[in-house]
């Protein structure tokens, strides 16, 4: 799947493939995600999901799971932007709901073969100061990622990384309760990425890093951005998702 858009002066590239396992299996992909905006055109909402491997249609639960909570956060934000943090939180709970629905309906489905991991970013397109205001936030260790003006593509703070993250893999519908969020700014010439561990593992190290850094300073084509997302390396064979916003200087 691959889409792009701009909103403001917010630029977005997405992208969510397969991994190499998975294709010589003949298996789904058990990634997703979902985008929106909200009604005044201000906000854009983008959700990724990584289902739980284990779980036997996890790949259902990751793309119920995005949909519901961007649909969520969308309607909530066109209505207020106060309270950023809450509202974020309040959608990604309000999945469970989705997700229980979906199980009733499915003939000998449990709740348990729906769990996926979820991360959710709502970013304002509009500049105040010359930065974007955005809260980004979720349950699971799907990773939070940031390229700075010159840098290379890390993850957003090793803090952040600790509290929205966990190495025990926490999931939906369990932990809705419990998401972790953080709020900040994206300064012109920044690029802040929502991804799957799947592309987060392996673009974070160190020669990687400097590629993303050099290749992504603006926004691409959405080809050329699925072709950087898809590169090939041994032993990373998992799903990749990834969904970037830069902040750019052009006119609204």
């Amino acid at each position: 799947m691959i889409d792009a858009t701009r909103t403001g002066r917010i630029e977005l590239r997405a992208v969510s493939a397969r991994g190499g396992a998975h294709r010589c299996e003949g298996s789904v992909r058990q990634d997703a995600f979902a985008l929106s905006r909200s009604r005044n055109g201000r906000w854009l909402v983008a959700a990724v999901c990584d289902g739980v491997g284990s779980a036997r249609l996890s790949d259902i639960g990751a793309r119920v799971a995005a949909n519901r909570a961007v649909w969520e956060l969308t309607e909530s934000l066109s209505k207020t932007d106060k309270d950023l943090r809450q509202q974020l939180s309040n959608a990604v709970q309000r999945t469970t709901t989705a997700l229980r629905a979906e199980a009733m309906n499915r003939r000998n489905c449990e709740l348990a073969d729906l769990a996926t991991t979820i991360t959710v970013l709502a970013i304002d397109s509009t500049a105040e100061a010359g930065s974007h205001r955005y809260v980004v936030g979720g349950v699971g260790d799907s990773p939070v990622l940031k390229l700075g003006v010159g840098g290379a593509l890390r993850p957003l703070a090793p803090k952040v990384a600790a509290e929205v993250h966990s190495s025990a893999t926490a999931a939906l519908p369990w932990q809705a309760d419990s998401c972790s969020h953080y709020a900040g700014e994206l300064a012109v010439g920044e690029v802040l990425l929502i991804a799957t561990d799947g592309f987060a593992t392996l673009a974070t190290q160190d020669e990687p890093a400097r590629y993303f850094g050099e290749h992504w300073r603006a926004p691409v084509a959405p080809a050329t951005f699925a072709a950087d997302v898809e590169f090939v390396a041994k032993s990373y064979d998992d799903d990749r998702t990834v969904v970037a916003v830069w902040a750019t200087a052009g006119q609204s």
